[in-house]
């Protein structure tokens, strides 16, 4: 789907099923992952909520794929380092987005 940017919401569902945006209509799904992540890390008392990861293409570095956390994956600082290290290995050069709880 060309012009289209491919992403996935991983949620309580078993079946991850791939959704199409113009890249202009990410921005305000992204802010409502956002918005929920931080009430629910504020909730849940935790340190960081991980609500969405940008992947972007090793060639030509255009923006193609993000994978949507809803609810957020909410962590404590052991955890989230872990879990974003292993991310950055996976996915170099992607962009995680996550909530922290201010000191």
């Amino acid at each position: 789907m060309n012009g289209y940017i491919k992403y996935f919401v991983h949620d309580s569902s078993i079946y991850l099923v791939p959704h199409y945006a113009l890249p202009a209509e990410l921005p305000g799904i992204i802010n409502k992952l956002r918005e929920a992540a931080v009430e629910a890390m504020k909730e849940a008392g935790v340190a960081h909520a991980v609500y969405a990861v940008k992947k972007y293409d090793p060639e030509s570095g255009a923006l193609s794929q993000v994978d949507m956390y809803a609810p957020a994956v909410l962590l404590d600082d052991n955890d989230f380092y872990s879990r974003t290290d292993a991310e950055a290995k996976a996915n170099p050069g992607c962009i995680i987005l996550a909530s922290h709880a201010k000191k």
